[in-house]
């Protein structure tokens, strides 16, 4: 399976970071890094595509940013055999 989402930052302060995360087995691992990759402004310029291990019970994503900042994801879907 794959996750597949469109992502826009909200400002080029630090600190920042966005991680996406996938439970498998009871354990987190990290599949996605977008600290560097996830463009700032609107209209939803990056396309993020995640594999994920069979298996997979649970996706977390998680953001750091400055107050009043962060990421905004929108058209999450997650697909079978991409």
């Amino acid at each position: 399976r794959t996750l597949l989402l469109q992502a826009e930052r909200w400002t080029r302060r630090p600190p920042f970071s966005f991680r996406i995360e996938a439970n498998h087995d009871g354990t987190w691992l990290e599949v996605y890094n977008g600290d560097a990759t996830i463009a700032v402004g609107a209209r939803f310029l990056t396309a993020v595509r995640c594999r994920l291990q069979e298996g997979t019970t649970r996706v977390r994503l998680r953001c750091r940013a400055p107050a009043s900042a962060g990421v905004l994801v929108d058209d999450v879907r997650l697909a079978a055999g991409h």
